[in-house]
């Protein structure tokens, strides 16, 4: 991948600053924990939508996401859809029910009401434990994304992203992070699509990018076999189902209703979300078989998009796993 240009790495740096800024503003009037935790509670289904989309479409499910279909096809796509499902039946059978706890802030206020405080305390233990393993993933994906774009060694790249997360999330609590998941969701949703259209557009159209990609790689089961299929898709429709961060994000909500549709809305909108980004790894496949697949969306970003656009693309995907964290 050619080295960005100073515009593209401007640009990129101007909109982590924005992000800093975005953030403490957002969050200037918290003064006190339940505003901190859950903002109030005054959110619509809308924000509730674009704020878990951010939440959950981290580095795995944009980078990694073209990385597997470019490696063995659109089957990827598939069992990411698993994850889909997951979020229309929390919609369709758990949201309702959120109304039988009015003050939760957290996973384990939910499990107090039914099982007391040993529930509500084993579940803050293991909900920490949990949100660690996925923090770290995140941070080193943070580190990789610095080095490889901005060409800045990975500990650095970490103290930086990591600052500015800590100082937004920490004077702003949920606020700050809905504003700024809000920017990064409008991000990635306009330059995504636009990546694998002008990809498509560079080949040739549709036809050509069927004539370069391996036939397989359009087959409904890849290079898997039909039981990894189900494992892989079973895993993501019951392996993140009530994580902390995503029913933090339920509690910020006006009431019920808004709960039940802002989920509703986010898991349907990751239905064509993951299709785009596994589908840019075929518009990578089909422009340079021979490159690293961890490479995919990257190398599109900077065939595909122009100068700025590029910068900005590339500093959604950095936010997102920001966001993430």
């Amino acid at each position: 991948m050619a080295e960005l240009s100073y515009i593209d790495q401007s640009v990129i740096l101007l909109y982590l600053a924005f992000i800093l800024c975005l953030g403490v503003w957002a969050g200037r009037r918290v003064q006190d924990l339940e505003e901190y935790a859950v903002a109030g509670r005054s959110y619509t289904a809308l924000i509730v939508a674009a704020t878990l989309s951010a939440s959950f479409i981290g580095g795995g499910f944009t980078m990694g996401n073209a990385e597997k279909v470019f490696t063995i096809g659109i089957v990827n796509i598939v069992v990411l859809w698993g994850f889909s499902l997951k979020e229309i039946l929390v919609a369709r059978y758990i949201a309702p029910r959120a109304g039988r706890f009015p003050t939760a802030i957290s996973v384990g206020d939910v499990m107090e009401v039914n099982y007391g405080k040993v529930g509500k305390v084993v579940t803050g233990v293991f909900s920490v434990l949990l949100c660690a393993g996925i923090l770290g993933a995140q941070i080193g994906g943070m580190g990789y994304l610095f080095n490889l774009f901005l060409g800045i060694s990975v500990p650095i790249g970490i103290l930086i992203g990591m600052g500015i997360i800590i100082v937004y999330d920490t004077i702003g609590g949920m606020r700050a992070v809905v504003a700024t998941d809000v920017v990064q969701f409008l991000i990635l949703s306009i330059s995504m699509p636009l990546a694998l259209f002008l990809g498509i557009s560079d080949l040739g159209g549709l036809e050509a990018l069927k004539d370069h990609v391996p036939a397989d790689h359009f087959q409904l089961f890849g290079n898997i076999s039909p039981v990894q299929m189900v494992s892989l898709f079973l895993t993501f429709l019951l392996g993140e189902t009530l994580v902390p961060p995503y029913v933090r994000r339920l509690f910020i909500a006006q009431d019920v209703q808004t709960i039940r549709k802002g989920t509703l809305w986010s898991g349907l909108y990751s239905i064509p979300f993951f299709a785009i980004t596994g589908s840019i790894g075929l518009v990578a496949l089909a422009l340079n078989p021979d490159l690293n697949p961890n490479m995919a969306i990257p190398f599109v970003l900077e065939s595909a998009l122009p100068i700025g656009l590029k910068g900005l693309a590339i500093a959604g995907i950095i936010a997102v796993v920001m966001s993430s964290a």
